[in-house]
């Protein structure tokens, strides 16, 4: 039990295209209760994955997204979200716009800063930081901060596969800095896909990142951020009656069909 104690499944899986996502999410939740802690890892513009699938290829201010990021508010469900900042460059000296960025930016508005009830403002966990292969973009960092310095509440900006090398690496004081000014917002994965024989190594390579910080901050960043992430969903659910523990939705439980559309509607 102390085992499984340490395990917080997340609801993955979901076309994030479909708006009919939302309501496969909570058959899930009533088929499984108490069992899930969280949505995600959701896809969105996942450079090699997304563009081989067929149909609309994810977007993080699709109407799906939206509906999506609004029930996790309404029902006190971390979500976790990939969606990179740019499209893939050929080489590291082909510097690439952050094109995709305003898609999550928007995502956040209408969810979060448009959202008049603070309780059921999403908490958003952006996998890699918005980082994958291949994506060169400038200045990242500070663009980072600007999106922290509005959502610090609500985001926390995962650091694992490769942004840490990409990117956190290559300017460790500066991130150092940043991670220094919002101590609260970091997270450390192993992002292994699988098995679990190949977690050890993967956090091996945070080793560098870690001794650079403070021992209170190095704490945070290596585990305390997540766990107290999970740990104020669980309150946050019992509170609005979701259940003691992972989420159960109770019997009488929905969502209005137009839930999450009011954008659509006024078109």
């Amino acid at each position: 039990m102390d085992k499984l104690a340490r395990l917080h499944p997340f609801i993955c899986g979901l076309d994030t295209t479909d708006l009919g996502a939302v309501d496969l999410a909570i058959k899930r939740i009533r088929e499984y209760p108490g069992v899930w802690e969280g949505l995600g890892e959701l896809m969105s513009r996942h450079d090699d994955l997304t563009n081989l699938t067929t149909g609309e290829r994810p977007r993080a201010n699709h109407p799906s997204f939206i509906r999506l990021f609004k029930f996790a508010g309404r029902v006190s469900l971390p979500v976790s979200i990939h969606h990179n900042v740019a499209p893939i460059s050929r080489n590291e000296s082909e510097v690439k716009q952050p094109l995709y960025l305003g898609e999550f930016l928007a995502l956040l508005k209408s969810t979060i800063s448009d959202e008049a009830n603070a309780a059921n403002r999403p908490k958003v966990i952006w996998c890699h930081a918005g980082i994958s292969r291949r994506i060169v973009v400038e200045n990242y960092r500070q663009t980072l901060e600007r999106i922290l310095d509005e959502y610090h509440e609500n985001l926390y900006l995962d650091l694992s596969w490769v942004v840490l090398g990409s990117y956190v690496y290559k300017d460790l004081d500066g991130w150092v800095v940043l991670i220094q000014k919002y101590p609260d917002n970091f997270l450390i994965g192993s992002d292994s896909v699988g098995k679990y024989s190949g977690i050890p190594m993967e956090l091996k390579k945070y080793q560098a990142l870690l001794n650079a910080l403070p021992t209170k901050t190095r704490s945070k960043v290596a585990y305390k951020n997540l766990a107290s992430i999970l740990r104020k969903a669980e309150a946050e659910r019992n509170q609005k009656g979701f259940g003691k523990g992972a989420i159960t939705l109770p019997h009488d439980f929905s969502l209005p069909e137009n839930f999450g559309l009011e954008a659509l509607n006024k078109k």
